[in-house]
């Protein structure tokens, strides 16, 4: 910070806070190699709590633009505070030196490999700024940080209700608490309401994933192919594989792995982080598959024109295309052209486009 060390190693899922006086900094990182570097530039103001991130990339590590704080907040409840060692500012904020503070990262030789990590930039009061390897020329001892506890929910639908049943102020996004257990009631029309007990400590920004099951009784529909016209002699070919129809039962087979099985439950999970991932392992890991990769059609077909403008869900809908579209197997053409033909997303009608041709 300013060409001086703040702290000598900034691990991957990391972040610090460090107080500074109102003023300009330059945040510059630096790693051996012939890695390229962008330094980051703020000003700052007393009394305000600046975000920063610092990001790698093949052959690059830089700071870029101020976070938002409500992100960053989110992102670094993810995170481990830096280990005490690393510091070499006294302004920068450690489990060392705050009781408040998070859990401490463990010990690393060397700058991650990649990653996007926050940190924060701040005055008095104290508040995080920035990542780096760098540090300010006038030395000013730091106040304690004190971390407030804050609760974030992610519901579907969007429209969900949330209150927090044992506490009389009424709930809405990044609310204050005291550290302790609260009960947490999600609830919205045509949905079961979800009831939970969370335990909340001091200085934890937790974000709960609550999604609702709709109270409407399940229709399975089952796709019944039509007789194909008797054919013989020289004629006679073997018949097309029959395509994966959304919400038909899938027979489960025996002889799973571990890792087959929990491929399975991240294809099946609402999370769309988890569905990306589960269609990611398919996609590298698990192909050979019949299973998998009828799961991923049938999810495909299910969820392809649900939460559009969420851009997650919308990545894992893309990667299911480009796992049938790897797999080379014509019995998921069909739910491909549903997609390019019907997806109210123009990217995704792409992906799904664009993957028919490898079958």
């Amino acid at each position: 910070m300013n060409d001086d060390v703040i702290v000598s190693t900034f691990p991957d899922l990391s972040y610090f806070p460090i107080a500074v006086d109102p003023g300009h900094y330059t945040f510059t990182p630096k790693l051996f190699g012939i890695y390229g570097t962008t330094p980051g530039e703020l000003d700052v103001e007393a009394g305000k709590t600046y975000f920063v991130w610092m990001r790698m990339e093949v052959g690059h590590i830089g700071f870029y633009q101020q976070a938002d704080a409500n992100e960053a907040m989110n992102y670094m409840s993810t995170c481990y505070l830096i280990n005490p060692g690393f510091a070499q500012d006294s302004r920068v904020l450690t489990a060392a030196g705050s009781s408040e503070a998070a859990k401490a990262a463990p010990e690393a030789e060397s700058p991650p490999e990649a990653a996007t990590a926050p940190a924060t930039a701040t005055t008095a009061p104290p508040a995080p700024v920035s990542t780096a390897d760098t540090n300010v020329t006038k030395q000013v001892e730091a106040e304690p940080v004190v971390l407030q506890t804050k609760l974030f929910v992610a519901a579907q639908p969007a429209d969900a209700k949330i209150r927090i049943m044992n506490i009389k102020p009424a709930f809405e996004q990044g609310i204050v608490l005291e550290p302790g257990r609260y009960n947490i009631d999600v609830s919205a029309s045509g949905y079961k309401s979800h009831t939970e007990w969370i335990t909340l400590a001091k200085g934890e920004v937790r974000t709960m994933q609550v999604a609702l099951e709709s109270d409407q009784p399940a229709v399975v529909a089952v796709a019944v192919p039509e007789p194909a016209p008797a054919v013989s002699g020289a004629q006679a070919t073997t018949p097309p594989p029959a395509p994966v129809a959304k919400n038909q039962p899938i027979k489960v087979p025996s002889n799973l792995s571990a890792d087959q099985k929990n491929c399975a439950k991240l294809l099946q999970s609402d999370s769309s982080l988890d569905l990306r991932n589960g269609a990611k392992s398919v996609y590298y890991h698990h192909l050979d598959n019949a299973y998998l990769t009828d799961l991923a059609a049938q999810v495909l077909l299910e969820k392809y024109n649900e939460d559009i403008r969420d851009r997650d869900h919308m990545d894992a809908m893309a990667w299911l295309c480009k796992t049938l579209g790897k797999s080379g197997n014509n019995k998921y053409r069909s739910a491909l052209e549903t997609v390019a033909d019907q997806a109210k997303n123009r990217k995704l009608r792409g992906y799904a486009s664009k993957n028919l041709r490898y079958l």
